[in-house]
């Protein structure tokens, strides 16, 4: 790695601190990222000085984790966390230490990390570090814990979550014992709060493709953490409409949406009500009635326990709700469903479009041109200003109450004159909308 690629304000805080007699590396995933030919978004920066000592060498810092050693530097107006070298006591909680001590020693403070890819330590002056052949598993593309792998997820059962969700966004192996103790540890997940968990899966969610999801199943953490979604892969769909069982459907259509955090949990939960819907007809076809209903109980279930925002699990909830309601290529209909659904419509037709690719090949033969007649109707009505909410018609509640429609009634006849407009966009005109709706109340 040339100097070069580091930025200079971590470079002034490297040599502002090995000008006052101090060790000093970058560590963890800058190093990492800069080895795979990538920009890191953070630099974290290990020394062998204490808190104190480094507030008191650089003008601006924020006190940021002093009872852990961490002090943020603020160097020409970026952030550089600057933590001292440390070990960690005993874990309790399998997520933090109840306490930790401060080394004078690199390798100390490079042992306790989780993998081995993050427990390289890099300087201008030295060049790399690395005890633990963490440069050898990225060629390799490799995840492997540092040490023994039972102990480190022991110690912090989040690293299990890491451990899948570095392999699925590198597109790495799971080194073998690693991969066999994330799986006989799994459970541990459950004393990790679920603010926490979700954090993790939300970005496993943006990174993950198809091969990446399976990870959570085979590990056997999806069965810890979305029992329901685990039992879906042995759930068969036995109909002309698809070719996957429950889980599988699922997987595929998670994979097929765009990198949306609400379409991929939305996905994640469309038809996840089908695992205790399921019934099957004398002839051998299975007919999930219901499924929706039960998805939506089931997915507010699993958002409530990983502490999702209102404003997503609302999100999620209606997508959910409406990823089985039909679309016609039909200018009226699609722009009825722009009006009802408003921001979602797009959302939702890409989440039908994905669902669709994930049941049988003779169902997207049939009906796959559908969503290019549909999004061609949406953008002729958004490029000609189509009206497609009250707030568009050309009247609105003070012309009808100057007309003497009362008051309870006027959300009545504005929705009468929507209805009107959507199949009629070229009378939303004040005199045409007047005329059409004296006819209601004469």
């Amino acid at each position: 790695m040339s100097k070069v690629l580091i930025p200079d304000y971590v470079n002034k805080v490297l040599e502002t601190l090995n000008g006052s007699g101090y060790k000093a590396y970058i560590v963890g995933g800058a190093v990492r990222d800069l080895v795979l030919g990538k920009i890191p978004q953070d630099f974290d920066v290990a020394t062998n000085a204490k808190a104190k000592e480094v507030k008191r060498i650089f003008d601006k810092t924020i006190d940021t984790g002093i009872k852990h050693g961490t002090v943020t530097v603020n160097m020409d107006g970026h952030f550089v966390e600057v933590t001292t070298f440390r070990k960690d006591g005993e874990y309790k909680d399998n997520r933090r230490p109840s306490e930790v001590y401060f080394v004078d020693d690199l390798l100390e403070d490079l042992k306790r990390r989780d993998f081995t890819i993050n427990a390289m330590a890099y300087s201008p002056k030295e060049g790399f570090i690395d005890p633990f052949m963490g440069m050898e598993d990225l060629r390799n593309k490799k995840i492997r814990a540092v040490g023994n792998p039972k102990q480190r997820f022991g110690e912090d059962a989040l690293r299990i979550l890491r451990a899948v969700r570095f392999a699925a966004s590198f597109k790495f192996k799971i080194e073998e014992k690693t991969f066999e103790a994330i799986k006989e540890c799994a459970r541990l997940l459950e004393n990790i709060s679920g603010e926490r968990i979700k954090a993790e899966l939300d970005k496993f969610l943006l990174s993950a493709d198809l091969s990446g999801l399976y990870l959570l199943k085979d590990t056997n953490i999806l069965k810890i953490l979305i029992p329901k979604l685990d039992e879906g892969f042995n759930v068969s769909q036995n109909s002309p409409y698809h070719k996957y069982t429950v889980g599988d459907h699922i997987f595929k259509v998670v994979s097929g949406v765009k990198k949306d955090l609400t379409l991929k949990w939305a996905a994640l939960f469309h038809d996840i009500g089908k695992v205790d819907t399921k019934t099957t007809t004398p002839d051998g076809v299975d007919h999930f009635k219901g499924h929706v209903e039960k998805s939506m109980e089931i997915a507010k279930a699993v958002m409530r326990r990983l502490r999702f925002d209102k404003k997503t699990e609302g999100g999620v909830l209606f997508l959910v709700k409406h990823h089985d309601d039909d679309i016609l290529p039909d200018e009226f209909d699609v722009r009825r469903k722009m009006s009802a659904w408003g921001d979602c419509f797009l959302p939702l037709l890409e989440l039908k479009k994905a669902d669709l690719l994930g049941k049988s090949d003779d169902v997207i033969k049939r009906d796959f041109h559908i969503f290019d007649e549909i999004k061609k109707i949406y953008d002729e009505a958004i490029e000609k200003k189509y009206p497609i909410y009250i707030k568009d018609l050309a009247v609105d509640g003070n012309i009808l109450l100057e007309l003497g429609v009362k008051d309870r009634e006027i959300g009545k006849y504005l929705n009468e004159a929507l209805k009107y407009v959507l199949k009629y966009p070229e009378k939303n005109k004040k005199d045409a909308l007047i005329e059409y709706l004296k006819a209601f109340w004469e």
